[in-house]
């Protein structure tokens, strides 16, 4: 992490240099992320709720009760992760695998597909999520709309989870799940109601804030989260346990983030002197060049391998992410900001899988006992015939639009 800090550092140094460019001037361009920043700072917050309520009983009485066969308990696992990804975000898979564990050993699950259930799930839900970074991103960055992007993001993703399930159906199949016969309490289901019902309460808040008011999607996210997260505890009469987990999370979570936040302010200075310098008027008369010279949608396919490739280097995916969204306008292109986000977006989601080098394969190594490659290993294939399936997608989008 260190070293890509650097680097970036460098080349904005090296073009301010070139350019003969004034630095103090140039330093404004280390709050491009502050946003970003500010986001992952405080949506964990809405986890702590969550954690105080003690949903996580109701869930695993549902999933002992319910699921017969071990592909019952991929979806189950997989769709988990998914609904929680979208609404507590950077929490979710370890909101998941705390929710989800008891229910693995006893029904004899493999930690391998617990853990590429919950990583899919998380994954897949960034792409219409408004606490995802990369869809609040595409959303403030582009004149991409917020409907129109929420519902082709969901359509990707819901088609990412089929995908999941349809790929590991066979073998997990042949995985004898140890059923559980008898259940000592009934399903709590008003508990796993009082779960969604403040969760859906705070989503539909911050799309019809963002509708009407001239607020960043991405502050407006984070902001809500701190008035949202008290009053959901203080309803739980959880006022004081709220405050001790606030405590907490600042002193044993928060701290640890400082390497990613300094990441994230040079990956902005560098994009910002980028975007003024001379050189990005070349790259964008490239990028011309090449939209009247070659296919769109071979355009994109080609951005989002740069994408992957960028992550399986080391780069953290949302960072590669938010340079090629920041650097190419997709009107120069003839793609429409919808596609081209949703498109880049799934190749951040693709990185996030397949690199071993990045805290969500570090999060399932924790969980499963393997190494940060071995579960990169583990969504290889996913990640392949994800790529072909949305590259085809946008291939059918462009050619008909």
């Amino acid at each position: 992490m260190l070293s890509i800090l650097l680097i970036f550092l460098l080349f904005g140094i090296v073009i301010t240099i070139i350019e003969e460019k004034n630095f103090i001037y140039q330093m404004v361009y280390f709050t491009n992320t502050a946003d970003v920043i500010t986001l992952i700072a405080l949506v964990p917050l809405l986890t702590l709720p969550v954690k105080l309520s003690g949903y996580a009983s109701s869930i695993e009485q549902l999933s002992l009760k319910k699921i017969k066969k071990s592909s019952q308990f991929f979806s189950f696992t997989q769709v988990l992760a998914f609904i929680t990804g979208s609404v507590i975000h950077m929490a979710a898979m370890n909101m998941t695998h705390t929710l989800v564990k008891e229910s693995s050993v006893k029904l004899s699950i493999p930690d391998k597909y617990m853990g590429i259930a919950i990583i899919q799930g998380y994954s897949l839900s960034m792409l219409f999520s408004p606490l995802s970074i990369g869809f609040s991103q595409m959303v403030d960055h582009t004149e991409a709309k917020f409907i129109p992007a929420f519902l082709f993001g969901l359509c990707l993703s819901v088609l990412g989870l089929i995908l999941g399930q349809l790929l590991d159906r066979k073998r997990l199949n042949y995985i004898p799940v140890q059923l559980q016969n008898s259940m000592g309490n009934d399903i709590s289901y008003k508990s796993i109601m009082w779960l969604c019902i403040p969760i859906t309460i705070y989503v539909i808040s911050i799309i019809l804030l963002n509708e009407n008011l001239n607020v960043s999607l991405i502050y407006l996210t984070s902001i809500l989260s701190i008035p949202f997260s008290y009053v959901w505890s203080v309803l739980l009469k959880k006022r004081n346990e709220y405050f001790q987990e606030v405590s907490s999370y600042i002193q044993n979570e928060l701290v640890n983030l400082f390497g990613m936040f300094a990441l994230l302010l040079s990956a902005g200075y560098f994009v910002g002197v980028l975007e003024s310098s001379q050189l990005f008027e070349f790259i964008t008369n490239g990028l011309i060049w090449l939209s009247n010279n070659l296919n769109p949608s071979l355009l994109v396919s080609v951005f989002m391998l740069v994408v992957i490739l960028f992550s399986m280097m080391g780069m953290h995916p949302l960072i590669a992410y938010i340079i090629v969204l920041h650097i190419v306008d997709p009107s120069t292109i003839g793609i429409h900001p919808v596609i081209w986000g949703g498109s880049l977006m799934t190749a951040m989601v693709i990185g996030i899988m397949v690199c071993p080098f990045n805290g969500s394969t570090s999060i399932i190594s924790s969980f499963t006992g393997s190494s940060s490659l071995q579960v990169a290993k583990w969504n290889t294939v996913f990640g392949i015939y994800y790529f072909l399936l949305v590259s085809l997608i946008v291939f059918t989008a462009v050619k008909f639009s």
